[in-house]
């Protein structure tokens, strides 16, 4: 055979081929499985199975087996996973998905925030899949996943929740262990629509009879008994045992001869030879020749005789890209366990110093440490360059790994600066709690001048986010207490100080630090971030009553909405314009014109690549379309939101609360405390609007649940929180209507008394619906004392008021009706019962249609019941089908070239027609109900 180093990189797999894979044995329930998984995907829909077992039970053969029985005409996508590339950024998904972007080379495609050039990876890789799926069934071939990098692994992952109906077949394959992908496979299963099957060894008859096909004869009881000893049902080492009887050289000695049965490999081969195979255990994987030739450190020729004898002898072969492989990883384990640990470093060394030479930063980090380095700041920082390459490419997850690895190499005390970047690279990841011990660790030493105050920032920012808003307080103080120190940061931390307090205490006591600090800074005109200084401060004043702002801020959103409908194209400039205007509008009940500017703002960020930067505002739509009862519609963009964006501590109960709030007005009041519950037993390191909403929601569910006095005491609860944070707008939230219901339904008419008063005492802003709650409880109050004039009065001038939280009119209807009826006056009451009965329904509201109905049959009235639903229009089936894919509202809109705000009313038809609740559910009964069929 010809030496290596005379043939190119790529042209040596028709010399040397893969050794044949080992017949399969009792692996019918896997191989059904594929088959199955394949025939879905070939029919129009698909799935994920992934299988898992420890070496050499036969899993690549199976991938294989898979790959074998697809159709001609059916795309397959495969990709095998290598220890040599778990390291690399987006290394194994770039298999299926091609190359990604390079970070210098995209600036102006990709977003430069590496969780938006992550999401946009996401979304590049989803869409490429549903390109491919256009043409025909797709087969996703995953192999040895377990050494995908952890970058890949999210992004599959990703996939996989969002194959949904798609004709894809994914098949993969791993260990137990490194546990990364285990861990995110177990998450998948529990989340239901993914099968896992665990391959287990070969029972005695099954081994057996494998033994005696791969040596070609019957084997004596003493060989059949050694083979099993040895093996234990694993089909690799069955291999390995049928190998040594062949040459008339089984040992016996069971479990503890493994080892030295798969050494024997290197049985009579030269020490160039054994030199090359322990150049390949260390470097794992496949390898170049280049790689090989100077870990292995032999002269040209030797290697070359070497690695051929290598071939010949079944250690190792020639990978399908040309490149060197160990025969299996468990060859490769009982080699690399078995050189001496001195020689061990030495060869990881030298690896290190190849990648170094070819500044391959990323391939160099993990022989670091191996090789004995620690201490060594080149090799520190070698690693560090590396992590932040990672994350600069978006691979969050595979920075994180290499600033661990130079963290590791830097201990017992790694510097500032290196602890700095690891902080950092946790708070990206989201594990912000290591992420504040980090930082808790840093601030305990001696820093001065500008890296003090960088540090003592990160640790504020760290402590707000777990939710430790006192200590965070406490070190802007500290921070502030030495203001000269802070130059041009100074009025940063002033506003990052208020909005922590705002977080933790409300508008109230953060206008109050924000005067105090800004009186303390002194002059910040000149300072970076002034600009932010009086918007951020009218906005606090708004929503403790004061409406001193208020003129400025709605110019700042007429400016806005004029800027966004220009025949031109004006554009907004700043982000923060728009996070400031759409509560304004929210609050002056001006929800078309939010939602439009909502839309704006999303689609903004998404054409930047900067999805999460949304996050807020989509926030904001939830609590509009909840006011609107768009019950079905909060879910469905809940569902969005949690699919497509990573939630943190801050920003994911709000969402959560959303979800619960449309969940209860449903009557689904059980899913909706389940979904509360692990924010009660945390409510002290939420913000105040969390802690407030979450009483809120309690309040709503208890009434609902028919506990009156408990949810009387529930929203007591909340009118403490409002008076302790000093919010006077009461449009934010808008809690009081639900505290109005439960004292009427406890019979607490001092709650209603007190509640419809504070409602009067801060009313008069841009919305009128403080007007209409506190008219229907001043109605309902007349009521109960028998002032039946009056309370006539009262319920007209309430329901004469705008409709623009359309749920909370119809209680008021359903009240006043339930009065009449009271009183004797059935046929006045069973319009307004009815009115109040068929606003409800279609929003889904259960529980108040139910009572609606219930007071229209006392009243003698009838249920008109509505003509039988009719199928769905052309278009309502095609968004339909879509959602039923997995598709995101954004993704139907630019499918059907249609709005968002239109995508949504289609969902809120389908829903009704379809008698589902939420996309999830649209998704899990797509055959049930023929979407697309």
């Amino acid at each position: 055979m010809a030496g290596y180093a005379d043939r190119p990189e790529g042209s040596w797999a028709s010399v040397v081929s893969e050794p044949p894979p080992l017949p399969l044995h009792e692996r019918g329930t896997a191989l059904a499985a594929i088959d199955e998984l394949i025939a879905a995907a070939e029919g129009g829909s698909g799935g994920a199975l992934f299988l898992i077992g420890d070496p050499g039970l036969g899993k690549s053969a199976l991938v294989d087996r898979a790959r074998a029985t697809v159709g001609g005409d059916t795309r397959v996508l495969l990709a095998r996973g290598t220890p040599a590339e778990r390291d690399l950024a987006f290394a194994y998904s770039e298999q299926i998905t091609g190359a990604l972007p390079a970070p210098d080379s995209t600036a102006e495609a990709l977003p430069s925030d590496p969780h938006e050039r992550r999401a946009s990876f996401h979304d590049l890789a989803r869409g490429q899949i549903r390109s491919w799926t256009e043409g025909g069934p797709l087969i996703v071939l995953l192999d040895d996943l377990h050494w995908a990098d952890p970058d890949s692994i999210g992004l599959i992952a990703f996939l996989v929740r969002r194959l949904a109906s798609l004709p894809v077949a994914m098949i993969a394959t791993l260990r137990p262990w490194p546990p990364e992908a285990l861990g995110t496979v177990q998450e998948l299963v529990a989340d239901g629509g993914v099968t896992a099957h665990w391959l287990a060894p070969l029972r005695r008859e099954s081994s057996d009879r494998l033994f005696a096909e791969l040596i070609g004869r019957e084997p004596t009881p003493e060989m059949a008994e050694r083979s099993w000893q040895l093996s234990a049902g694993n089909p690799l080492l069955i291999g390995e045992a049928a190998r040594a009887a062949r040459e008339d050289d089984l040992p016996p000695g069971g479990a503890r001869m493994r080892r030295p049965l798969l050494l024997s490999h290197l049985a009579g081969l030269s020490a160039p030879a054994v030199a090359c195979a322990q150049a390949a255990a260390v470097v794992g994987g496949r390898a170049r020749l280049g790689l090989l030739e100077a870990v292995a450190a032999v002269p040209e020729e030797e290697f070359v005789a070497g690695l051929d004898a290598l071939v010949q002898a079944g250690v190792v072969h020639v990978a399908e890209d040309g490149r060197i492989e160990l025969v299996h990883d468990l060859v490769g384990s009982a080699i690399y366990e078995d050189i001496a640990p001195a020689h061990r470093a030495r060869l990881h060394r030298r690896a290190f110093d190849y990648h170094v030479g070819r500044e391959d930063a990323a391939q160099a980090g993990p022989h670091a440490m191996p090789a004995g380095l620690t201490g060594d700041a080149s090799a520190i920082d070698i690693l560090l360059r590396a992590g932040r390459l990672a994350i600069a490419a978006g691979a969050v997850e595979t920075g994180l790994a290499h600033i661990s690895g130079a963290v590791e190499l830097g201990s017992p005390e790694p510097d500032d600066e290196l602890l700095l970047e690891y902080g950092d690279a946790l708070f990206l990841t989201g594990r912000s709690a290591r992420a504040l011990e980090v930082f808790e660790r840093l601030s305990r030493r001696p820093l001065g001048g500008e890296r003090r105050t960088v540090a003592l920032m990160k640790l504020a920012r760290a402590r707000a986010f777990n939710g430790a808003f006192g200590e965070a307080m406490r070190t802007y103080e500290d921070l502030l207490a030495d203001g000269e120190a802070l130059g041009d940061m100074a009025l940063s931390v002033v506003l990052e100080r208020a909005h922590v307090v705002w977080e933790r205490d409300g508008p109230g006591p953060a206008l109050e630090s924000l005067g105090r600090d800004v009186a303390g800074v002194g002059a910040v005109d000149a300072l970076p971030g002034g600009e932010l200084l009086a918007t951020t401060e009218w906005y606090f004043k708004l929503q403790t009553g004061d409406r001193a702002g208020l003129a400025a801020l709605e110019h700042m959103a007429q400016t806005a909405q004029t800027q966004i409908a220009a025949p031109e194209g004006g554009d907004v400039q700043s982000m923060s314009v728009i996070s400031h205007v759409v509560p304004i509008f929210a609050m002056s009940d001006r929800f078309a014109d939010a939602l439009e500017l909502i839309e704006y703002g999303c689609s903004r960020t998404w054409a930047a690549g900067t999805p999460r930067a949304a996050i807020p505002l989509r926030i904001s739509r939830l609590g509009i379309l909840l006011s609107q009862g768009r019950l079905a519609e909060v879910l469905g963009e809940a569902d969005d939101i949690e699919d497509e964006l990573e939630l943190d501590h801050l920003t994911g109960p709000h969402v959560t609360l959303c979800r619960a709030q449309a969940l209860v007005a449903l009557g689904r009041t059980t899913e909706a405390a389940a979904l509360c519950a692990p924010l009660e037993r945390d409510s002290a390191g939420h913000s105040w609007y969390a802690r407030l909403n979450l009483a809120s929601v309690r309040g709503q569910r208890l009434l609902v649940e028919g506990r009156a006095i408990e949810a009387v005491a529930a929203y007591r609860e909340v009118e403490g929180q409002v008076e302790r944070i000093g919010l006077g707008e009461p449009c934010t939230p808008r809690w009081a209507a639900g505290a109005i219901e439960a004292g009427f339904a406890a019979g607490a008419l001092d709650d209603v008394e007190r509640l419809t008063g504070w409602l009067e005492r801060h009313a008069g802003g841009p919305s009128r619906w403080p007007d209409m709650i506190a008219a229907g409880g001043r109605a309902g109050l007349a009521a109960e004392r028998g002032n039946d004039a009056g309370a006539e009065q009262l319920y007209l001038q309430a329901l004469a008021e705008p409709c623009v939280t359309p749920l909370e009119r119809a209680a008021i209807a359903l009240r006043y009706g339930a009065w009449l009826r009271r009183c004797g006056q059935a046929t006045r009451a069973r319009p307004l019962l009815a009115e109040a009965g068929q606003v409800a329904d279609p929003c889904g509201a259960a529980p108040l249609v139910a009572a609606a109905n219930a007071e229209l049959r006392a009243a003698g009235g009838r249920r008109r019941r509505a003509a039988a639903t009719e199928g769905l229009t052309v278009q309502e089936e095609r968004v339909a089908h879509l959602a039923a894919t997995g598709a995101t509202v954004r993704e139907i809109a630019q499918t059907l070239s249609v709005s968002p705000r239109t995508v949504e009313t289609h969902l809120s038809h389908v829903y009704v027609k379809l008698g589902v609740h939420s996309k999830q559910e649209l998704r899990r009964r797509r055959t049930e109900l023929r979407l697309g069929q």
